[in-house]
């Protein structure tokens, strides 16, 4: 080839540029150019290449510039594939709507926020440990009014679409008007219905059982049914090691499931002839029983300490852990 030492060092560089360049566009280099940078290293080296190698192939062809990468030369480059027609973007749901807005304006003064329960269509109610009831506007995504008690609420339950259950730190149950009339004052005086006194511990469960009816779970480990149109109590459901923390309409012909501190979950006939009557003992976890949800007439959800949800269904008495 006749090349010296500084020319091939110089060849080489200028290959490795060339390369580089087409890579710079996604080209790989063909094996024709990884050969011929290939074979200009080793005779930059000293290395003695004809009786190995062969005859070298032509390194002399000037390598494609840039410019020639770039306007899409056939021999330089290959072929671009066609880009993808871009999918149509997908119509936005109404639950993707919702999580992309705002969030809520207000928010309760101190402490934690205890329990959520949705009022109405466009209504949702929170409790905390301020000692009030807000309730918000879902669409406007704003606070519409506030309720003042005297002692933290530890729970809500939904009575109708104007009237709600708190379970309160005053051993109490208290009925709330909820109505979102502008005309109606936010004060403690004109939203308390109704006071159901009668438990020794603090209320942290209650759940609506029937038209006028209402259960109360506490510290006291005893669950109260009140007829609210008299305001006593008209059944007390014994049994309990601990503090029940939840409460749960299993079907509507009054069966109630309690779950409670000392980790076991309770089925009990609270309306009717047989009303007071344990029907089953379930085994909720290793560790209290916080939480309790009804899926239908046959599956009840139970959230527990040891981090495990269970759904139970009637006929099986010991559901696999989720």
């Amino acid at each position: 080839m006749g090349m010296s030492t500084e020319e091939a060092q110089a060849e080489v560089e200028r290959l490795k540029t060339a390369i580089a360049e087409k890579r710079s566009f996604g080209i790989e280099p063909t094996p024709d150019e990884v050969q011929a940078l290939l074979y200009i290293q080793m005779v930059a080296a000293g290395v003695p290449t004809k009786d190995e190698l062969g005859p070298p192939p032509d390194s002399t062809a000037p390598s494609p510039r840039l410019s020639e990468l770039a306007g899409g030369s056939p021999a330089a480059q290959r072929e671009p594939e066609p880009e993808p027609e871009p999918e149509p973007e997908p119509e936005p749901d109404e639950a993707a709507e919702v999580e992309s807005r705002a969030p809520f304006e207000g928010k309760h003064l101190f402490g934690s926020l205890n329990d959520v329960v949705l009022v109405s269509a466009n209504v949702l109610a929170s409790c905390g440990d301020d000692k009030t009831i807000h309730l918000w506007d879902l669409e406007k995504r704003e606070k519409i009014a506030h309720i003042e008690n005297d002692r933290i609420i530890r729970k809500l339950a939904r009575i109708s679409d104007t009237v709600m259950a708190s379970g309160n730190a005053d051993n109490t149950v208290k009925l709330w008007n909820v109505s979102t009339a502008e005309d109606l004052k936010w004060s403690k005086r004109a939203r308390q219905l109704q006071v159901l006194s009668g438990h020794t511990g603090e209320v942290v469960s209650v759940c609506a059982v029937a038209e006028n009816i209402v259960a109360s779970g506490s510290l006291d480990k005893l669950v109260k049914l009140w007829n609210l149109e008299s305001g006593e109590s008209t059944l007390t459901l014994e049994g309990h090691e601990d503090v029940i923390n939840a409460l749960a309409l299993v079907s509507d012909d009054g069966v109630l499931a309690t779950g409670c501190g000392d980790t076991r979950i309770r089925i009990w006939q609270v309306l009717g002839e047989f009303a007071g009557t344990l029907l089953r003992t379930l085994d909720g976890g290793a560790l209290p029983v916080l939480s309790l949800c009804r899926l239908s007439d046959t599956q009840l959800v139970s959230g527990s300490t040891d981090m495990t949800a269970r759904v139970w269904c009637g006929n099986s008495p010991t559901p696999p852990a989720l």
